[in-house]
């Protein structure tokens, strides 16, 4: 490579965060319409999302994903944000990546290579700036996927939003309030219920369906446990006087085996018995469950009554 297409090439990478520019940036850089075209056909360079090109070369570019098309999307509208289900999985929501680039945009657009516009109301509060791009923040884009996602979608994320405490029922009916009228109004209402019911998922309405045709009081829904000053756990059931934990095994955030383990680990040196149940045994055999329930509590307590006994008088 000569000196000046050498030095033309490494401020151009120096231009191009992650080895993703525009025509515009490599133009700028002082390459010609016809060497960008050589270097396409060649491969050297290669077409990318939306309008923008990639150096495999490039220290950063050389396994492109996720946040290298959500930059690439910005790249090609600079006014747009990355949002929706882009902007959920790069916050780490237990969302599917469908292979496009989702950005909002404060005008119309058409879609153009891997890049979805919607062109929805957001305020400058309800971004976040990354290093490379904005997206929406945490809430904005908890309230857009559950707004637009399919029904079955959207209560699994709910569950793992409600669990996780990042969004509240009371969030969610505010962006109620603010959004009448706009698409997807009628699936939050239908959320907010499931959200204030204290069953989030069909496996806990179930649940709480059974205790309660087999008379089992004192219970509580959804309840966040703390110990030493720090919640340790959110739980499905909670006997508080027993120290009595039920658990549906079906939610979307029991399924980190190692996150899980060090939740009921921390239950168990905080004093809690846990019961687990499956979708099988709450369905098939409710029976069963109610007695083990039952079991659990009597051994409760007998054992707060041995405690007293042996008190000193």
């Amino acid at each position: 490579m000569r000196r000046e297409s050498r030095e033309r090439a490494e401020d151009l990478l120096a231009r191009a965060p992650r080895g993703v520019f525009t025509e515009g940036m490599a133009r700028q850089a002082g390459f010609t319409p016809k060497a960008i075209r050589y270097r396409v056909s060649t491969g050297r360079w290669q077409r990318f999302t939306g309008a923008t090109l990639l150096d495999p070369q490039h220290p950063a570019g050389r396994e492109p994903g996720l946040e290298h098309r959500a930059l690439a999307a910005t790249l090609t509208w600079p006014g747009c944000v990355v949002g929706l289900r882009t902007a959920a999985a790069i916050l780490g929501f237990p969302v599917r990546d469908d292979g496009l680039v989702h950005v909002i945009c404060p005008e119309s657009r058409r879609p153009r290579r891997g890049i979805v516009p919607h062109r929805w109301q957001l305020q400058q509060c309800e971004t976040v700036r990354l290093p490379d791009y904005r997206i929406s923040n945490p809430r904005r884009t908890a309230i857009d996927c559950l707004a637009h996602f399919d029904s079955h979608e959207a209560d699994s994320l709910l569950v793992w939003l409600l669990a996780y405490e990042k969004l509240s029922a009371d969030a969610l009916e505010e962006a109620i309030a603010a959004r009448a009228g706009w698409t997807g109004t009628a699936q939050l209402r239908r959320l907010l219920r499931v959200a204030r019911s204290g069953a989030w998922s069909e496996l806990e309405r179930r649940l709480h369906r059974l205790m309660r045709r087999a008379g089992l009081t004192g219970w509580q829904p959804n309840v966040s446990i703390t110990a030493h000053g720090r919640i340790i756990a959110r739980v499905d059931v909670l006997f508080e006087h027993a120290k009595l934990v039920i658990e549906a095994d079906g939610r979307a955030y029991h399924q980190d085996f190692h996150a899980e383990r060090a939740r009921l680990n921390a239950l168990s040196l905080a004093g809690y018995t846990v019961l687990r149940f499956t979708w099988h045994d709450i369905s098939e055999e409710p029976t069963r469950v109610a007695a083990e329930i039952r079991r659990a509590l009597r051994t409760a307590a007998g054992a707060a009554a041995g405690s007293l006994s042996n008190r000193p008088q």
